[in-house]
């Protein structure tokens, strides 16, 4: 037989842990103003390579409610239903924070948030519906109404009175 010399190094690293990751905005309530869904995502070893994210219009994830690019009619399974992340920051050591601008919501809906996470070996990381974060989208500002004072300038003003409400989110 034939012989050659050795002539590279090459390191690999096996990496058969799967990347974790999280929403960290919307915590429980989203806002008209508020039009990114951010989070972080986790992987030392091979580091994140894509990140996807999955919104649904019901607080359970049910059948028919996943967006998929054109409206909330998909299944979680269905093609179009993983959207990639808009961009994410490489914060070192195998961590990013990423974030996704999300579709047009309905005022007084809550929705559902799941993320997919693959990192550079091929490990993936779907989080469950148990693992889903929901939030409440609320576009109306709360009322509030002041009784007393109630005039333009107050000699004294020992009470100050008045109410709120907030039909969306109380």
């Amino acid at each position: 037989g034939t012989t050659s010399a050795f002539t590279t190094v090459r390191t690999i690293t096996y990496d058969i842990e799967v990347p974790t990751g999280a929403v960290t905005v919307p915590s429980a309530f989203m806002n008209a103003g508020q039009t990114q869904i951010t989070g972080t995502a986790f992987d030392v070893l091979s580091e994140v390579s894509i990140l996807e994210v999955a919104l649904s219009s019901d607080v359970a994830g049910g059948d028919g409610s996943w967006y998929n690019g054109v409206g909330f009619t998909a299944d979680l399974g269905d093609s179009g239903v993983w959207r990639s992340t808009d961009s994410w920051t490489d914060q070192g050591a195998g961590l990013i924070d990423w974030q996704w601008t999300r579709p047009a919501l309905d005022q007084g809906k809550v929705y559902s948030v799941v993320l997919r996470i693959t990192d550079n070996a091929g490990n993936v990381k779907t989080q469950t519906l148990a693992e889903r974060r929901t939030f409440l989208y609320d576009e109306v500002d709360p009322l509030v109404t002041l009784l007393d004072p109630n005039t333009e300038f107050e000699r004294s003003l020992p009470t100050i009175s008045g109410g709120s409400s907030d039909g969306a989110s109380n």
